[in-house]
């Protein structure tokens, strides 16, 4: 079964064109936004890290690899089911969009590869490109009225149960000074 993100790039590597590689550019940018990709990670406490691999040149950036299914489901790359059965590796499932939205934070060259052995590489210009596309493609598919503008006043976020607890507190500590202290005066005099 042919892989229909890597069928449009090839489309679209191929085109000369400039109005129909630009159409393609969207289409490819639009299905990458909605597939499911792995990346290989590590969670240090509520963080998780992608694994990035240096480039052999000091002046290339490092490179992320993105690992896909063929079929566009959403299980684990049969790929990837080694590292993570047999190595203890750990995948985190990230959405085409947010991992293009990724260049804006890091410089890196995308590495996008399938079961089929079949990658894609993009360049960090072409993760720029691809990500105003798909900004631009979310907007016009979002747009609506705009929101009326709501003025918010500052509150205080605590709970009231948090409150009492704290007062509570607050009291036995009181509570326990005295007793201390009255304790401490009976005993000494």
């Amino acid at each position: 079964m042919e892989n229909n993100l890597f069928a449009q790039f090839a489309k679209r590597r191929h085109e000369t064109n400039s109005e129909r590689l630009e159409q393609l550019t969207q289409e490819f940018a639009h299905h990458l936004s909605d597939t499911l990709f792995w990346i290989a990670s590590k969670k240090v406490g509520s963080q998780i890290s992608f694994e990035l691999i240096s480039g052999d040149n000091s002046d290339s950036p490092p490179s992320l690899f993105a690992y896909m299914n063929s079929d566009g489901s959403t299980e684990y790359p049969t790929t990837i089911l080694d590292d993570i059965e047999h190595h203890g590796r750990q995948y985190t499932a990230i959405r085409g969009s947010y991992l293009i939205a990724l260049s804006q934070k890091i410089t890196t060259t995308l590495h996008i590869l399938d079961e089929n052995n079949a990658s894609i590489v993009l360049s960090h210009d072409m993760q720029l490109k691809l990500h105003q596309i798909i900004k631009s493609l979310w907007t016009t598919e979002t747009e609506v009225d705009p929101l009326p503008t709501i003025h918010a006043q500052p509150t205080d976020t605590q709970p009231a149960s948090k409150k009492r607890s704290w007062l509570k507190f607050f009291i036995f500590s009181a509570i326990l000074i005295i007793v201390c202290a009255t304790g401490y005066w009976l005993y000494r005099y």
